[in-house]
């Protein structure tokens, strides 16, 4: 399900863990083109694909617990949950590259990923039709030059670590590093990926809860509906 939201950030975000909902910000509709806004879409059906959606309730949710239980106990309890609070963030920034990907192979277009990365992060309207997307591309490719120690690379993880999502540049910087290692083309052009055999099946998603069934399956197992052959 999609829901609109009247709102003039470029902004999405899923809801749910059993029954998604993607809602899509006002901005976003309005001033995205209609690839940028596929992207945007195929990034949050990416977040849903992956099984995010759980994770990153759970990283909004396990901070105010550990303050809640840290009150109680003195500082001690917030002490045991702060590693976990940094693992759940962390990730939560990878799977936003992971999404990105999805975003990606939705519109199919690098240049409309990189133009809605570019009004991501602010670009006023009245510079919308002379965005110079090599230039952004190459400002990506040199971020992406930046990490030459531990330090750079420590700065960054605390820097982008409370924030809802990685500097537009650096998701930028990912989603070409992994085009630059051919998968993606591979994935659009139908070749087998590692892990994959040529000819196999792909797999079953049921279209009501998205729970994965197996292809001779009759009812679901998540939902219970009978599956449409």
């Amino acid at each position: 399900m999609v829901q609109f939201k009247w709102d003039y950030q470029i902004n999405a975000m899923t809801m749910g863990v059993e029954k998604p909902l993607v809602v899509l910000f006002s901005g976003c509709v309005d001033l995205m083109n209609r690839n940028e806004l596929l992207f945007i879409i195929g990034h949050e059906l990416g977040h849903i694909k992956s099984r995010h959606v759980l994770y990153h309730q759970m990283a909004k949710v396990i901070p105010i617990l550990g303050e809640i239980i840290g009150k109680a106990t003195l500082g001690v309890g917030e002490l045991f949950s702060a590693g976990l609070q940094l693992a759940l963030l962390h990730w939560a920034r990878m799977s936003e590259f992971t999404a990105d990907r999805a975003g990606l192979l939705t519109c199919q277009s690098i240049d409309d990923a990189v133009s809605a990365f570019i009004k991501m992060a602010g670009v006023p309207l009245k510079y919308y039709n002379s965005l110079v997307v090599e230039e952004f591309i190459q400002q990506s490719r040199e971020f992406e030059g930046y990490d030459y120690d531990t330090l750079d690379r420590i700065a960054k993880f605390l820097v982008i670590a409370s924030q809802n999502h990685p500097w537009t540049v650096m998701r930028s910087a990912e989603l070409l590093k992994w085009m630059d290692t051919s998968e993606y083309l591979d994935i659009i052009s139908g070749k087998p990926t590692p892990g994959s055999q040529a000819g196999q099946q792909p797999p079953l998603f049921c279209v009501n809860c998205g729970q994965r069934i197996n292809a001779d399956a009759q009812f679901c197992a998540g939902c219970g509906i009978k599956i449409k052959k």
